[in-house]
């Protein structure tokens, strides 16, 4: 696992935790600011990964909850117990699920070819008349000019290049 990775995971759980208690107001932004700080750093040096997936969500998630937890008369009542229950259990298992596949699914570099030939650098150009002197023959339209245009009529079948 990446550094900004872990560090956006326990971004995560941190604000999860938090969200427990009765917290004032400027510590409900400053999480989503600091959740979001950690996705900007860990999208601009490291790189979305779907593996992160739950993660982002959660970011996106506190975000939202952060921000309709900041304007009075939203949250006036409180969800049942069961929902918020399930609601964290169910973020936990994101977030674990999460760093397994983070985990399990590991980003790697490829060395350096060190050696004196090129490799993986095959290409083939294909035209017409390449085509047409290697046996396969394209049929020439009445009218037709321009690039890859043949002379005559070479056809081995109906229509197209075969």
């Amino acid at each position: 696992m990446r550094p900004f990775e872990f560090t956006l995971i326990l971004l995560n759980l941190l604000s999860l935790a938090l969200s427990f208690r009765k917290q004032p107001r400027k510590l409900w932004l400053l999480l989503a600011a600091l959740n979001g700080a950690a996705l900007a750093l860990h999208s601009v040096f490291e790189g979305f990964r779907y593996q992160m997936l739950f993660s982002y969500i959660s970011v996106l998630v506190f975000a939202i909850y952060a921000f309709l937890k900041t304007r009075p008369g939203i949250f006036e009542t409180r969800a049942p117990r069961w929902v918020r229950i399930a609601a964290v259990c169910m973020t936990l298992a994101f977030l674990l699920l999460t760093s397994a596949l983070a985990y399990a699914l590991p980003v790697f570099s490829l060395p350096v070819p060190s050696g004196m030939k090129a490799v993986t650098t095959w290409s083939l150009p294909i035209s017409a008349c390449s085509l047409a002197a290697s046996g396969c023959a394209v049929k020439s339209h009445p009218g037709q000019d321009g690039p890859g245009a043949l002379p005559g009529n070479y056809q081995c079948g109906d229509t197209g290049i075969y």
